[in-house]
């Protein structure tokens, strides 16, 4: 795996896990009659239903090197980038939210930087398979 693929993977846990460590705190809603435990509930599904969407495409790009689950993997962070500027107003830290919102949006684009960049390129070229005929390789 090349280094650049290496480091998109690295940095996209990071990115992660600042949303994961971060967020729970600070959406705890000074506003809402819901009791914390139903806020907390929801984060888990959110977090889980993000998961079982990004991770197909994850995996894919980065251990398979297929180059069009890595353009999905930009197109699902532009359009998750809106997010970031939600209405914070209400929550117990909004301006705690939006720093780890875009602390964790910025680190992830620097990791989608490192998977379109230098040895990251070769990786999602199409792969040549060698195919037999009568026990020769043929490439």
């Amino acid at each position: 795996m090349p280094k650049n693929v290496r480091r998109y993977a690295w940095l996209t846990v990071v990115a992660f896990l600042i949303g994961l460590v971060g967020t729970p705190p600070v959406w705890v809603a000074s506003w809402t009659p819901r009791p914390v435990v139903t806020q907390l509930v929801v984060l888990v599904v959110a977090t889980l239903s993000f998961l079982a969407i990004n991770l197909p495409f994850f995996w894919l790009a980065v251990w398979r090197g297929k180059n069009w689950a890595r353009w999905v993997l930009l197109l699902l962070f532009v359009a998750s980038v809106p997010f970031v500027f939600v209405h914070w107003q209400g929550m117990l830290y909004p301006a705690a939210g939006f720093a780890v919102a875009l602390l964790s949006t910025l680190v992830q684009a620097l990791a989608l930087y490192f998977l379109f960049t230098g040895d990251a390129r070769p990786w999602f070229r199409p792969k040549i398979q060698s195919q037999s005929y009568l026990g020769r390789s043929v490439d």
